[in-house]
């Protein structure tokens, strides 16, 4: 969905008041400000970009007596994102598929309960009724280590007692840890995989 004069990555829904703690049921909130339980797609507005206000990466490269030291990391902040973690694994649960344990501490139980998931009641596909509103879409601020290498050179007097000109070694790790304000699964892309390896290099 485009409006002329917003953003491309703006992202457009129903906004949620949350869970009705006496029934179960979702509270929309039309454009108007009006609270119901009917689900209107042209109340849809918009609730938050994607593209952060903040973006960027940081590196360093340190050597002290023969070590060195490499970092690079890259951050985000203000951007908005739409939880499908949330949405899929919880909320719209498939008896089929892997669910998050909070489909079931979480959810809507009895009149009063205060919770952030709606009753669970299958339809006749076995899944949860749900529409997409405002309740999963997160402000995303992350920071992440993508590597960091921790290499050595060796003397040169030390190395002619063995004819070697240069000798380098290395340790590198990559995807070390990623923070993040929002928490989900990955999809269809890979997932963050962590890497070693170490590196020999001679010159003779």
């Amino acid at each position: 969905m485009y409006i002329e004069g917003e953003s491309t990555s703006m992202i457009y829904t129903v906004r949620s008041a949350g869970i009705d703690p006496a029934t179960g049921r979702e509270i929309f909130i039309g454009k108007n400000g009006e609270y119901t339980f009917t689900y209107n797609p042209a109340d849809k507005m918009a609730v938050g970009d994607a593209n952060p206000t903040l973006r960027g990466s940081l590196s360093s490269f340190v050597t002290y007596k023969g070590f060195s030291f490499n970092i690079n990391m890259m951050y985000s902040a203000g951007g908005y994102i739409y939880n499908s973690t949330r949405a899929q694994r919880i909320e719209q649960i498939n008896p089929m598929y892997n669910s998050d344990k909070r489909a079931l501490t979480d959810r809507w139980k009895k009149p009063g309960d205060i919770v952030d998931y709606l009753t669970l009641v299958p339809n006749s596909s076995g899944t949860i009724n749900n529409y997409h509103t405002s309740r999963f879409v997160e402000k995303e601020n992350f920071l992440s280590i993508s590597s960091i290498t921790l290499g050595y050179e060796f003397d040169s007097r030390f190395l002619n007692k063995f004819k070697c000109k240069r000798l380098n070694v290395s340790l590198s790790m990559n995807d070390i840890v990623r923070f993040s304000t929002v928490k989900q699964e990955r999809g269809i892309f890979y997932p963050f995989a962590r890497g070693f390896s170490f590196t020999i290099s001679p010159t003779f």
